[in-house]
């Protein structure tokens, strides 16, 4: 202090900028304040607020220019108007009455003196009679007032245009825009100003804000002009010049535009810059802050912890921070302490925390109002966190007790057990109190040991049940799985060990301890648990998906590690926004008022958060009143008073939004039902209209199972009959098993709940069907026996029938109409449960009612098979025709069919040849009575199939045409019936005359094999040459024709008879034929040997054929028949040849006939086939 003030005292007329450098909240306000008190005749404060000062348009910024307009807006309101009368601004302000007079009179004497100067009066007149002082008085002070409205007229006209407009709170002066800069423009109004102002001394605060080192050349440019010019300074002989001073306060980093560089630049253009540098020592820093804001804070007040104060002093190194903090700690205590505003949990501490994190965060502060502040989301956060965490407690906790559920069920399932087997015992007429003994595995149980876990981990790892009734007179084998259709339990369900017990008991206090410490758990009691895990789902975050701590998200959400430490500690508390506004209903508790803050306003949903009674009554009023039907309804506590007053028109509209559904909506259901009060009194409520209610309470994951028995009885007695219940397959399968356990009638005198008939009626329309009618309510029983609405099981079918009732289904059909309509609808489960009941069952008694009782049901295979196999051996179907074809095959199949070749005929007609008819075919030879009562087509179609049947039918091609003839087809069959083979099918077929041998069976049998063709031709030989053409066979059909060894002379003497028709000219069967005509000795004409040689045959063949017909060719044919057989043959009609020539007797005796022709020589063998010719030179 002492050093600026001599600085601008001092008599060096060079010392005239001046720089208060320090850091900020060092204290150079103060001290200029000081100064600027100190000097205030002569001294003048320009302060620049960064806030708000911008361009007009665009983003903020502060140009050289701009900062210059705000300087000159505050000089140019320093002065008063009347104080500058030359000044070119003109601006509102009031004048003297004094000044006001005197300008009246001087224009009103101007006006007048230009009257009698425009009419040529002497105004002298006037006072011609005045004495002579007052004369001259006169005359001087019209002049002097003409003279002032001369002045005055004469500056209005100089400055009338000058103007630019700026805005200085509610005034606004209008300037000119300048062409260059604000100090330029108008350098001779500033200087003005000056001039008339005794101000020697104008300090500068905050310019250091713009990060704009031109403004300090351009205000030591008008300094240095202001220091110049003459008018200002005024200096002579006579008296001191006056000297201009601006002092600037200023960061020590004002020039350093290489922040972080060691250049000794920036300091040098400093030390240059400014004629004189005062530092400012701190007296405020972050290591020396703790002491001030102690002595500060302590004197409003001494309830804030130590800690507190430790923990915010770093944060506090500016003088003025710390007392309007303190200042503002004493307002919102006043508010929030005193009449109806207190508060009386609200603390010392976490006010002054919250008025700490006001002043440091000032726009998350702000936003604390609407809830959308930092300290909002870590709050929404930590009660989301909670909540998850009870969620996963809560299902834990249905899962141990699920499982300790059924650890009793050892006991229930034993006496069921027990039930089934004592009615097994009636039905097959085995004494009641006969022994029954249980093996599993190698171990043997007694009756007594069936309720053991011991017993029921052995059925389960061995998957099967071995039982003795009596004295060895009946045992079977149960499997787990025909524990579960038949009994309606699975063994694999019980509990397991006691040492797992042990772990679910300790498991389960662990659970209950963690559940009761979150549900009272705070934002800090969060932060220091680890175990709390977040999912981070910001697109933008670096690691979207990264499993992070509930601490670490605060750290990460909250401004700085002080806002979090503040929370950590539970300085802030879960109470913040109770610190930031009035609260004027004194009726509602704190707890209640940050309810409706968070959830009802902020619309929070958080079904966990704790509210007595009062509390939810108080929350449950403000609701009403305003129809608020938000997530803030959905709150457990919430929801326990809402029951309570059943009439309130709340729970109506918050009732219609859970039954309405949506994924908060269910999870809210779920955890009322889990943790609520009154969760009973919820789902009667919801009931009449909650369509998904059964879906929902019969998946809802976490409800244990004895409550979730009792969510669905009330829901079952609530139901209304009118509201269309959503219902799987699965949901009914279950409400099915469990109905003994929720229909459970209410007595007369009881509140709410369902009578029998009600009960009744809605399972009739839920179409449930239990599955212990013995278990039920003997009213709801009998209805649903008599409406059918029951599963066929052993016990179901005991009750609806009686204990001692024969299970056959006549005897059923007779005595019990209704359970009868019931079994037909489900077959399959009433054969299990016979068989169960009685392994002796008889599906059909009497057979007299064998085929009565088969009309009645239509259903398919397995059914019908297990109803025909299971029926009384005698019991049989005489004709076919007298049932329904569903039952032909278990017919067939368990010899419960007349064998006759009629009953065979339709079935195959209906079902084709299959195995069943097979083996029942194989079995004998079928009658055949009444063959020719039944349908030709069918007929026809049994003997097709029966000659098509493949070697199935056992005792080969005679008995398979034979019983193919005993269906009496239409005769001849259709050559197409035959199938390619077997030959010995085909020929027993021509030879009985079943088929007709004619071009059509050999069309049909063109591609089947040549042994078929070839016992067809030798059955049929006598009617083959009846029939033959050239396209009967193919070609190589004719040569296998020639060359068969089976079939007679006869067959092909008569082809070769009429080749030329038959085979025509290239057919390659001649070969064949040649060489057959050979060895027959084949007679030949001389026509058929001219043909011939025209042909494929051998010239061998031929020539040999030509000797064994020597006797009936004369010489000259012979030796034409030669020449056409071509060489070497030709070469014995030829003198001077020798000739190679096949031996055989008939060609010894050719050659020996043909001597005296022919120019033989010589005739010599070769060897026993061959002989040399050799002819004479002539004849």
């Amino acid at each position: 202090m002492k050093a600026l003030v001599d600085a601008t005292k001092s008599d060096d007329e060079l010392l005239r900028n001046i720089a208060l450098s320090g850091s900020y909240g060092s204290g150079k306000s103060s001290i200029l304040r000081e100064v600027a008190r100190r000097e205030s005749k002569r001294a003048f404060t320009v302060s620049l607020a960064s806030v708000g000062l911008t361009e007009d348009t665009g983003p903020p910024r502060y140009p050289t220019n701009l900062l210059q307009k705000e300087i000159l807006k505050q000089l140019l309101f320093r002065i008063a108007p009347r104080k500058a009368p030359a000044s070119r601004f003109r601006r509102p302000g009031r004048q003297s009455s004094w000044r006001l007079a005197r300008d009246v009179l001087s224009i009103g004497t101007l006006a007048a003196g230009l009257t009698c100067l425009l009419r040529n009066y002497d105004p002298t007149q006037i006072i011609d009679d005045w004495p002579k002082r007052f004369q001259a008085a006169a005359i001087a002070g019209a002049f002097l007032l003409g003279a002032n409205a001369l002045v005055s007229l004469s500056g209005f006209i100089a400055y009338r245009n000058r103007s630019v407009q700026f805005r200085a709170g509610p005034a606004t002066l209008k300037l000119e825009d300048p062409a260059g800069n604000y100090f330029d423009d108008w350098l001779d109004e500033i200087v003005y100003i000056f001039e008339i102002s005794k101000t020697e001394l104008v300090i500068f605060e905050d310019l250091d804000r713009f990060d704009n080192p031109a403004i300090f050349d351009d205000l030591r440019d008008l300094n240095t002009v202001l220091n110049n010019a003459q008018q200002v300074h005024g200096g002579s002989r006579l008296r001191r010049a006056r000297r201009v001073q601006f002092v600037y306060a200023i960061r020590d980093s004002v020039f350093d535009f290489e922040r972080g560089s060691a250049s000794q630049g920036a300091a040098v253009d400093r030390a240059k810059f400014f004629d004189l540098i005062v530092p400012v020592v701190p007296f405020l820093t972050h290591e020396s802050s703790t002491d001030h804001v102690w002595a500060t804070v302590r004197q409003a007040a001494s309830d804030i912890p130590n800690d507190l104060i430790d923990l915010v002093s770093s944060s506090l190194v500016d003088m003025r921070l710390i007392k309007n903090i303190r200042n503002e700690f004493l307002m919102f205590r006043e508010v929030t302490s005193s009449g109806t505003q207190a508060l009386t949990t609200l603390t010392s501490a976490g006010l002054f925390a919250m008025v700490v994190y006001k002043n440091l965060y000032l726009s998350d502060y702000e936003q604390i109002r609407n809830g959308t502040s930092d300290l909002d989301e870590v709050y929404r956060m930590s009660r989301i966190v909670s909540g998850a965490a009870i969620r996963r407690i809560d299902r834990d906790l249905a899962s141990i007790q699920n499982a300790e559920t059924s650890r009793d069920r050892a006991v229930t399932f034993s006496d069921e057990l027990h039930t089934h087997l004592v009615r097994m015992k009636r039905q097959l007429g085995l004494d009641s109190d006969s022994q029954i003994e249980f093996t599993v595995g190698d171990q043997t149980f007694e009756p007594d040991d069936t309720d053991t876990t011991a017993f029921w981990e052995g059925v389960t790892n061995e998957g099967l049940l071995g039982v003795t009734l009596g004295d060895d007179e009946a045992s079977l084998s149960i499997t787990v799985d025909d524990m579960v259709d038949l009994l309606g339990f699975d063994p694999r369900s019980l509990a397991p060990t006691a040492a797992e017990e042990t772990d679910w008991i300790e498991e389960r206090e662990k659970l209950v301890a963690r559940k009761a410490k979150l549900s009272h758990s705070a934002m800090r009691d969060l932060i220091g648990d680890s175990t709390l895990s977040i999912t981070t789902e910001d697109p933008d975050a670096e690691h979207e998906g990264e499993q992070i701590t509930y601490a670490e998200y605060c750290r990460r959400t909250l401004p700085d590690s002080l806002a979090f430490e503040l929370l950590a500690r539970g300085y802030i508390d879960d109470n913040f926004t109770l610190y930031v506004s009035r609260y004027n209903d004194s009726r509602v508790s704190t707890t209640a008022k940050r309810y409706l803050i968070h959830n009802v306003r902020q619309n929070l949903f958080d079904p966990f958060f704790e509210l007595t009674p009062a509390d939810a009554a108080a929350v449950i009023e403000r609701m009403e009143r305003q129809e608020d039907d938000g997530d803030g309804v959905l709150n457990v506590s919430i929801f326990d008073q809402l029951l309570s007053q059943p009439q309130s028109r709340l729970l109506e509209m918050a009732a219609d939004r859970l039954c309405a559904g949506g994924e908060r909506e269910s999870g809210f259901t779920t955890d009322y039902l889990r943790n609520g009060a009154r969760p009973l009194a919820l789902v009667t409520a919801l009931a009449p209209r909650w369509a998904a209610g059964f879906e929902f309470l019969a998946h809802s994951d976490g409800v244990a199972e004895p409550r979730r028995t009792e969510f669905l009885g009330a829901l079952l007695a609530g139901a209304a009959a009118e509201t269309a219940y959503e219902l799987g397959d699965p949901t009914r399968d279950l409400l099915s098993r469990m109905l003994p356990d929720i229909a459970v009638p209410s007595p007369p005198e009881a509140d709410g709940g369902a009578d029998s008939q009600s009960l009744l009626q809605m399972i009739q329309i839920l179409d449930l069907k239990p599955l212990e009618l013995a278990r039920l309510d003997a009213a709801i029983a009998d209805g649903l026996v008599d409406s059918g609405h029951y599963e066929i099981n052993p016990s179901n079918l005991t009750y609806a029938l009686g204990e001692h009732s024969d299970l056959a289904l006549e005897t059923i059909r007779d005595k019990k109409p209704a359970v009868y309509s019931v079994i037909l609808e489900d077959l399959s489960s009433f054969i299990k449960s016979a068989r169960s009941l009685n392994p002796r069952w008889h599906s059909i008694r009497d057979p007299k009612e064998f085929e009565s009782v088969l009309s009645d049901i239509r259903r398919v295979a397995p059914e019908v098979d297990a109803i025909v196999r299971y029926s009384n051996h005698r019991c049989q179907v005489g004709r076919l025709t007298a049932v329904d074809s569903t039952y032909w095959p278990a017919l067939v199949e368990h010899s419960r069919l007349r064998f006759t070749v009629a009953n065979a005929a339709l079935y195959v007609h209906r079902f084709g040849l299959d195995d069943t008819i097979i083996k029942f075919l194989n079995g004998g030879r079928p009658s055949d009575i009444g063959v020719s009562a039944i349908d030709p087509d069918v007929r026809n179609t049994f003997a097709r199939a029966v000659l098509q049947s493949d070697g199935r039918i056992r005792g080969g091609a005679r008995v398979v045409v034979r019983l193919a003839r005993s269906a009496q087809p239409s005769r001849p069959m259709p050559a197409s019936t035959l199938p390619l083979g077997p030959p010995a099918l085909i020929g027993e077929a021509l030879r009985t005359h079943l088929v007709k041998l004619d071009a059509l069976l050999f069309e049909h049998l063109a591609s089947a094999e040549w042994s078929v063709k070839e016992r067809a031709i030798k059955v049929s030989s006598k009617s083959f040459p009846s029939i033959v053409s050239s396209d009967l066979l193919s070609r190589a059909d004719w040569i296998r024709f020639f060359q068969s060894r089976v079939l007679s002379h006869t067959v092909r003497d008569a082809v070769f008879s009429q080749m030329e028709d038959i085979l025509g000219d290239s057919n390659p069967a001649y070969p064949a034929l040649v060489e057959w005509a050979v060895r027959r000795n084949r007679r030949c004409t001389d026509l058929q040997f001219r043909h011939l040689v025209t042909t494929s045959a051998s010239p061998r063949s031929l020539f040999v054929l030509l000797a064994q017909n020597r006797r009936t060719v004369t010489p000259a044919e012979a030796t034409e028949i030669v020449q056409l057989i071509g060489e070497p043959f030709t070469g014995l009609t030829k003198k001077w040849r020798t000739v190679e020539i096949p031996y055989t007797p008939a060609v010894q005796a050719l050659l020996e006939q043909m001597t005296g022709t022919w120019p033989i020589a010589k005739v010599k063998p070769i060897n026993a086939d061959r002989l040399k010719v050799t002819t004479r030179r002539s004849l």
